[in-house]
């Protein structure tokens, strides 16, 4: 169980990666498009960005400014 637990981690890590290689996404995008649950892309995006993977911006919107997340550039993009 554990393994198959660790496999399926991996995966999502990166399958977020390659998702932000090369475009800025929100919370909400990145839900969708993946199919994950709100709460484990809060704790996959917070992880990588606080491991530098990941850079985070504030989108401007009326209302409440969602946080954007892309892949570092250092990692291979230039956000």
């Amino acid at each position: 169980m554990i393994e198959t637990h660790r496999l399926r981690a991996a995966a999502v890590g990166c399958e977020l990666l390659k998702l932000l290689r090369s475009q800025w996404l929100d919370r909400r995008q990145i839900r969708d498009e993946l199919r994950l649950s709100p709460g484990c892309v809060e704790r996959w995006t917070a992880e990588l960005s606080e491991q530098g993977l990941l850079v985070e911006r504030k989108r401007p919107a009326r209302g409440h400014a969602a946080r954007e997340f892309t892949l570092a550039p250092e990692w291979g993009w230039e956000a």
